[in-house]
């Protein structure tokens, strides 16, 4: 049990980091129009991707613990003699080190561009991350049958739009909303980013659902699986605290974003900070990013265990099935 903690603490936190590298990203692809607007978090955009960075190593070497020391059926401490033969004998190990190869990739484009904002830097950024995320999905359930699959893609697909619309959220309200409210001419780059975001953030929740449903469809076979198994109610949480979320995002595309229109085309005299939609925008946003964490937090309980469909026990669901028999033979 302590380990399956441990699990899905790192687990989530490596999920939310991804969600942050491609919300970064996507901030300066999609949300912000011009260079002026990008060189406004040209260093905020670059610290907030070295921590991600951080996370995702020190993540990624829990993990690949944690792993081997299923595969090996050894404590955690034991680890040591045979990470080696995981790394060389696994379809794991070796995802495993186009995933530290990526994560190099990403440094070296922190590195060589660390003073620039361009578009080519966050596009390098984008690529690098939806990269991550589909050597996540296939480390999981998704890739049993094989990495280049229906499933597999499918898979990746869900986790990225996830990403995508959660971590859009978190980077644009940590990273550039806080600039711009402190900017009193800012009323216009806010009401554009705004609409932006939310027009994302709706295209993003579209296709979490679809992806989802397809996803649930694969893994549960029965109907009552979702309130007589594990794996069930956890996935029933989820999609309870997705609903959440996603209620807060239509009370923002059709109430808040409407406001913050009208609010940009009027002078900035007489409107305090209780007649500022973009500061309700902020905190609605705020919550919203908390509720993201508790979606990958469950993203990451489901990883640790087996759908209804799998005859395999729930302890063996952190290992793909492909790289289960590396410590054999």
């Amino acid at each position: 049990m302590p380990n399956q903690l441990i699990a899905i603490g790192f687990t989530a936190l490596d999920r939310i980091a991804v969600a942050v590298v491609i919300g970064i990203a996507t901030l300066g692809v999609w949300l912000l129009a011009d260079q002026q607007e990008r060189d406004r978090i040209a260093g905020g955009a670059t610290r907030m991707l070295g921590f991600a960075l951080l996370v995702l190593a020190i993540s990624s070497v829990v993990i690949l613990v944690l792993r081997t020391a299923v595969m090996a059926d050894v404590p955690p401490l034991e680890v040591w003699p045979y990470i080696g033969r995981v790394l060389t004998h696994s379809d794991f190990g070796v995802l495993w080190i186009i995933r530290m190869c990526t994560l190099c990739v990403m440094i070296v484009i922190l590195m060589a561009l660390h003073r620039q904002s361009s578009t080519l830097r966050f596009t390098l950024v984008a690529i690098c991350g939806t990269l991550i995320v589909f050597l996540i999905s296939s480390s999981s359930h998704a890739a049993e049958n094989g990495t280049f699959t229906p499933a597999n893609a499918l898979n990746w697909l869900h986790i990225t739009a996830g990403c995508l619309w959660g971590g859009s959220v978190t980077a644009y309200v940590i990273l550039l909303l806080p600039l711009l409210l402190r900017d009193p001419d800012a009323r216009p780059t806010i009401a554009v980013t705004a609409q932006r975001l939310s027009t994302l953030a709706g295209f993003a929740l579209a296709l979490v659902v679809i992806t989802g449903i397809l996803n649930a469809l694969q893994h549960i076979p029965r109907l009552s699986d979702l309130w007589t198994s594990s794996y069930g109610l956890t996935l029933t949480v989820k999609v309870a605290i997705v609903a959440v979320m996603a209620g807060i995002g239509a009370l923002n595309r059709f109430l808040v974003v409407p406001a913050i229109q009208r609010w940009a085309r009027t002078s900035n005299a007489g409107q305090g900070n209780g007649a500022n939609p973009a500061r309700r925008f902020y905190n609605l946003l705020r919550i919203d990013t908390f509720v993201f964490a508790m979606i990958i937090v469950c993203a990451a309980v489901l990883g640790m265990q087996s759908p209804p469909y799998h005859k395999t026990s729930a302890s063996r669901a952190f290992v793909p099935l492909t790289a289960a028999t590396a410590m054999s033979g």
